[in-house]
Formats: C-alpha cells, structure tokens, sequence
C-alpha cells in the first residue's frame, strides 16, 4: 500500500499551483521560490533539479543514492 495519493504526487511533480492553493504562503517565499506564470505560480526551476517527487518503498526497494531527507 502507498502512503502517497497519485494525484498529490502528479501535482508535486507539475510544480504548478494556482493562487489560491498559495494563499498561506508569505510574498517574501513566492518571490524567493517561485515564478509567476498565466496558471498561477510554478517552483523555481533551480529548486525543482534539488527535489525527487516519486513513490518509492523502502521496504522492497534500495534506497536512492545521495539522499538527504524521506519524508
């Protein structure tokens, strides 16, 4: 059994949000990490190559290399 739901995982990985699912976070954090696009904000491509979104089981398979955080 997954933890994660495919479509939180297909929404992290599209790392496209619509304004009001970015309501809560502060115009200091928007600017910093993400880009204004016709959509609503994209995250900033540069933090995007730092983040891995996929289902992953540490149980059956080995871990990725280099990892700093499961969550």
């Amino acid at each position: 059994q997954e933890d994660v739901d495919d479509q939180a995982l297909a929404q992290a990985t599209s790392a496209v949000y619509r304004d009001d699912a970015l309501r809560g976070v502060s115009p200091a954090r928007l600017e910093r990490f993400f880009v204004r696009r016709d959509s609503g904000y994209e995250i900033d491509r540069e933090l995007r190559k730092r983040v891995v979104f996929a289902p992953h089981n540490l149980l059956a398979d080995p871990p990725f290399t280099r990892m700093d955080m499961v969550s």
